[in-house]
């Protein structure tokens, strides 16, 4: 098929975030609100894109990305 592009796509969808337990309480699920949370999540986009700069970097020279860049 001339023209058509293929895409893969992934999704996730996160209902609830649960707290797998304190140090008062070991064990006892809990939700998990504002400030922890804004860390958690900012831990894990920032293992996520030095992750993809790892692979980027291994993998695409810049000439490469500039060629990309262009259309």
């Amino acid at each position: 098929m001339t023209g058509s592009v293929l895409t893969s796509t992934a999704t996730c969808t996160a209902y609830r975030a649960v707290c797998g337990g304190k140090p008062d309480a070991p064990g006892v699920q809990g939700p998990v609100v504002g400030r922890i949370l804004a860390e958690r999540v900012g831990w894990l986009a920032d293992l996520v894109r030095g992750m993809a700069d790892e692979v980027i970097a291994a993998h695409w020279s810049d000439g490469d990305l500039a060629v990309l860049a262009g259309g």
